[in-house]
């Protein structure tokens, strides 16, 4: 059997399960509520304890040592502050609070600041690309696309099939153009064929020779 708690003891773990709501430790010494103290999570809290029970003020250090390597621990290693008075150590983790919320406020802009430069990069490359990529065209002196093209017709003002929005696609037309060229001058350059020629009149109708032989003969009497 557990031996039976005294009331301080009991009353220790009710402040203890409720260390949240305790704003003051009435005229107590520091020494006696210290155990109690050190439960203290709130930088707000300690300095309310200690406004409201002043005796304690200047015997605190600890308290706000921890508090503060517990909450700036970058900070405190980096920049040991110290105060003149040893009553306000409240000042020193507002002084270390103040220059986080900079620090981190800072960051927060140039964090922005590189994400902006990044974007206007991209943008600059995809305007690049744009303006590398495009034709002009001149509206006064465009052609227009016949309805119908055969194999021996080349409209070359009517647009091309392929859209030219980059570099490759240029020369896609280029190449498919120079195709319809090649195969223009092909069918151009194709020998004519010309008519079988007659054959030549070598020997005269027999009709002809016979009506030849009869004018020859003498007239008959």
């Amino acid at each position: 059997m557990s031996p039976v708690k005294s009331l301080r003891e009991l009353s220790i773990m009710a402040i203890f399960q409720n260390i949240r709501q305790v704003d003051n430790i009435g005229y107590l010494s520091y020494e006696t509520v210290r155990s109690i103290l050190l439960r203290v999570e709130s930088a707000a809290q300690l300095r309310q304890i200690e406004l409201n029970s002043p005796q304690i003020q200047g015997q605190t250090a600890e308290l706000w040592v921890r508090l503060i390597e517990r909450d700036f621990p970058l900070e405190s290693r980096n920049r040991a502050y110290q105060p003149k008075d040893p009553k306000n150590w409240y000042r020193v983790w507002e002084k270390y609070k103040v220059e986080q919320e900079k620090f981190l406020e800072e960051s927060e802009n140039r964090l922005k600041s590189a994400l902006n430069s990044l974007r206007q990069e991209e943008e600059k490359k995809t305007s690049k690309i744009i303006e590398l990529g495009a034709i002009p065209s001149s509206k006064k002196g465009a052609i227009k696309r016949p309805h119908a093209r055969t194999s021996n017709t080349l409209s070359f003002g009517g647009g091309s099939r392929t859209k030219t929005a980059n570099g490759a696609s240029v020369m896609r037309k280029v190449r498919r153009e120079a195709k319809e060229i090649a195969q223009i001058h092909g069918t151009l350059s194709r020998p004519i064929r010309t008519p079988p020629a007659r054959s030549a009149v070598t020997k005269a109708p027999e009709a002809m020779v016979n009506d030849h032989k009869r004018a020859a003969l003498p007239p008959y009497r």
